[in-house]
Order: C-alpha cells, then sequence, then structure tokens
C-alpha cells in the first residue's frame, strides 16, 4: 500500500509538471512574484504524511491465513489512506466485521481475526491513475466518513468521537445525532421534534 502511495505522488507530480510546461509553452512564464516576501516551503501547506515504522514481531503467534508482511494502524488512517488512493468503500458493516472498499484499480477487504482485531487485504486489481482525477485529501476526510460533517464555525482541527459536539462539528449519522447537532446549532425543540 505504501509503495502504491508513493508511486501515485511521483506519477502525479508528473502529470502536474507536464501540464504545467504545457501551460508555459502556451502563455509564456510567470512574472515574476514579489520578492520582498519570502515564499512558503512547498511542503508547509501538506496536511497528511505516510510514514513506516518498524516494529519486531514473531510469526509463531500469528492466525492461519495471515501472510507477510503485514503493517498495523488505526481504522481512520486507514480511511484517509484508502481516500488518497481514490478507493470507496462499498461495504462498512462494524456489527458483522465486514468490511470492502474498491476503485481505481485496487481492492481492499477485511474482516476479523481471532488475536489480531480487524485484518484488511490489499491488492492490485487493474491499471491505477493518478493524473487528473487525482484526490487530494484533508483532514476532514476522517470526520466525514466516520459521520461529523465540519462547518464554518469550526474552530479546533482535532474532532474526536467522543467529545461533545457544538457548532464546530456536527454528528450526522443517525436520527438521534442529527437532533443533537440541531440543538448545538440552537434550534428550538419543536424544530428538532420535527
Amino acid at each position: 500500500m505504501l509503495m502504491a502511495i508513493c508511486r501515485m505522488e511521483k506519477e502525479s507530480r508528473e502529470w502536474q509538471e507536464k501540464k504545467l510546461a504545457e501551460w508555459r509553452k502556451t502563455n509564456g512564464p510567470r512574472p515574476p512574484l514579489d520578492v520582498s516576501s519570502p515564499s512558503e516551503p512547498p511542503h508547509a501547506n501538506h496536511s497528511l504524511l505516510v510514514c513506516m515504522q518498524r516494529k519486531r514481531r514473531t510469526w509463531d503467534s500469528m492466525p492461519e491465513g495471515l501472510n507477510k508482511p503485514y503493517a498495523t494502524t488505526t481504522i481512520s488512517h486507514l480511511v484517509e489512506i484508502v481516500a488518497m488512493l481514490g478507493i470507496y468503500w462499498r461495504q462498512f458493516d462494524l456489527n458483522n466485521d465486514q468490511y470492502r472498499a474498491q476503485g481505481n484499480g485496487f481492492v481492499l477487504l477485511g474482516s476479523y481475526k481471532d488475536n489480531m482485531g480487524i485484518t484488511f487485504n490489499f491488492q492490485k486489481q487493474g491499471p491505477t491513475w493518478a493524473a487528473q482525477n487525482r484526490l487530494v485529501p484533508h483532514y476532514d476526510v476522517k470526520k466525514l466518513c466516520f459521520g461529523i460533517a465540519p462547518t464554518i464555525f469550526d474552530r479546533e482541527k482535532r474532532v474526536y468521537a467522543d467529545e461533545p459536539k457544538d457548532t464546530g462539528s456536527l454528528e450526522l449519522g443517525s436520527l438521534p445525532e442529527i437532533a443533537q447537532s440541531l440543538v448545538a446549532l440552537g434550534c428550538d425543540i419543536s424544530t428538532v421534534n420535527y
């Protein structure tokens, strides 16, 4: 999965440089920027980073059917990485421990395994793209995937599921959560019960 992300990032940058070169050929070079203000480094506005940390494991206690290599992560980070790859969730059933996502030439299947928790199998199924249709995920992707809608009143970037909600982030995953969100916005009880 990490190799797929790195390859897509490389292809995306190459496509972007190609399009910029075509634009320059048509329109000429850009006028110089105001040199009095220093330019920001290109990484200053990135809100996402994928990295790996080495961890020593023994394969004596691994369940049957689990192949090397494997990695551990949180479900919210997995959702974010899947969005980066242009993969869409087709099934995300917490009650029956069934998870399936596919798209952009990849398939991700998940299920519960004893002594491990939820395990996912990532496979390449077909050709992938990283050009004009590429996705640029943001931290809010995780919020939206788990039923929390950010609003214009959002001041704090990190909102966790167990925190009380306010006008900065609203839960819209079920009817009671929608009612709680309306109360946070200041709606009266007759509006909420409607």
